[in-house]
């Protein structure tokens, strides 16, 4: 990033030098509005690397209900502690959230099927940096739940 900017304000110094010299009317805005664009490229750059990093802490998650009965109370803990709670699934149902998860630890799973409450690590471990793209939990019929990541 450093670099491109030292080559734009090279080249900015040439083009200047060089309209210094010729009689090209409005020479003065046309360097100015050169420089502006090269000081937004900082911005930019920087809601680019903000925006990277909040999508990067998104998980898919999906639900998939084969039982003949809803899954209610669907809930995803985080590591930091922050409770995320999923719509319920109809039986024979999926359904699939994009969950904003951060912090460092396990992330864990609590539901209510047929009155029983139901919990359990979803996601072994995540990091700032290690960040699997997502998990499924699979109600099989028998009430066994699978997790996969």
């Amino acid at each position: 990033c450093m670099l491109f900017f030292i080559i734009g304000c090279v080249s900015l110094f040439f083009a200047a030098r060089s309209f210094k010299k010729s009689d090209t009317p409005q020479r003065g805005r046309k360097i100015l509005l050169a420089a502006i664009m090269l000081l937004l490229n900082f911005p930019v750059g920087i809601a680019i690397i903000g925006h990277a990093d909040y999508r990067s802490s998104f998980f898919d998650i999906r639900v998939v209900n084969q039982t003949r009965q809803t899954l209610n109370d669907i809930s995803v803990i985080d590591p930091q502690g922050t409770v995320q709670t999923l719509p319920a699934v109809a039986a024979g149902g999926t359904i699939a959230h994009d969950l904003s998860l951060r912090g460092e630890g396990s992330v864990r799973y609590r539901m209510t099927l047929s009155g029983e409450e139901f919990e359990g690590v979803l996601i072994g471990y995540i990091t700032s940096d290690l960040r699997p793209q997502g998990a499924k939990i699979t109600v099989r019929a028998n009430n066994r739940i699978e997790i996969s990541e």
